[in-house]
């Protein structure tokens, strides 16, 4: 519980950081839309830690909706594998 509670703050805190230096109110909304998104993905991916999640929820994509918030994903399992 801590790590999210001191996650969160991290986020709050360079939110609030931004919206004051920088100029550009587009970058502000950008990077606290970013830091939301980030936030939230970051509770669903640890519900991918629950055993026989993935058979019970094929439907929950909680780490891949984190990969994709952080823009770090790796190529999809059902691409063919190069020879």
């Amino acid at each position: 519980m801590a790590c999210a509670i001191l996650f969160g703050l991290h986020v709050f805190v360079v939110c609030f950081y931004e919206s004051m230096r920088n100029l550009n109110s587009l970058s502000v909304i950008g990077i606290e839309i970013a830091g939301a998104i980030t936030f939230l993905t970051a509770f669903l991916m640890h519900a991918d830690t629950i055993p026989g999640a993935a058979e019970q929820y094929p439907w929950f994509m909680g780490a891949a909706a984190l990969c994709q918030s952080s823009a770090q994903c790796p190529e999809p399992s059902s691409a063919p594998a190069p020879p």
